[in-house]
């Protein structure tokens, strides 16, 4: 009696899938993912997919800076203000997502990818706040002043650049350190690069 529903089953499933049922499913949670699957995986990328959203970021937040200016001049201090904070956000969010995916998998030195993200960062937060200062006060005053949000537009936009420079001078390949000495009777050369 006991052999009749394995009899039974047998029938039904056919053999092949009795020994799929027999054998244990793979748990896929628990499987680490080989590496020269994240390699092909990756191959056609150049940069990650974060790399692409900052660019439409900074592309945007220059969009909507340019935007509020035009507000500005249209006397229009609502939609100018709120044109150039948006701007602002856009600058902020895509400009240390490019940096940062931008750089090299192995640096030259991450800290000076860092520290420029770092620099760089504020000081474009700074273009748009005077863009957001002058767009306001242009669209609000016959005879705005001018000089506080062109003095942050610049000192910002050097503060920006000198990140730019820390960044990308220190962003680029690593390369590999190889030497080899020779030594003669009378002298040794240590060739190679570093």
């Amino acid at each position: 009696m006991r052999l009749l529903p394995l009899l039974v089953a047998a029938a039904l499933f056919g053999p092949a899938d009795a020994v799929r049922a027999a054998e244990p499913a793979a748990d896929s949670q628990t499987a680490a993912p080989s590496p020269e699957a994240d390699d092909e995986k990756n191959e056609g990328a150049k940069y990650p997919d974060y790399v692409v959203g900052g660019i439409v970021s900074l592309v945007a937040g220059a969009a909507f800076v340019g935007a509020g200016v035009v507000a500005a001049a249209a006397a229009k201090p609502k939609t100018a203000l709120g044109l150039t904070a948006l701007g602002t956000i856009g600058l902020a969010v895509g400009l240390p997502l490019v940096l940062v995916g931008g750089a090299d998998r192995q640096p030259v030195d991450s800290a000076l990818v860092g520290t420029g993200t770092a620099v760089a960062t504020p000081g474009i937060i700074g273009v748009g706040i005077g863009a957001t200062i002058l767009a306001q006060r242009v669209a609000d005053d016959d005879e705005p002043e001018i000089i506080l949000p062109l003095v942050l537009m610049g000192v910002g936009g050097a503060v920006a650049v000198t990140g730019i420079i820390v960044w990308a001078s220190g962003a680029g390949p690593a390369e590999q350190a190889s030497a080899r000495l020779t030594v003669g009777p009378t002298s040794a050369t240590l060739q190679g690069t570093f």
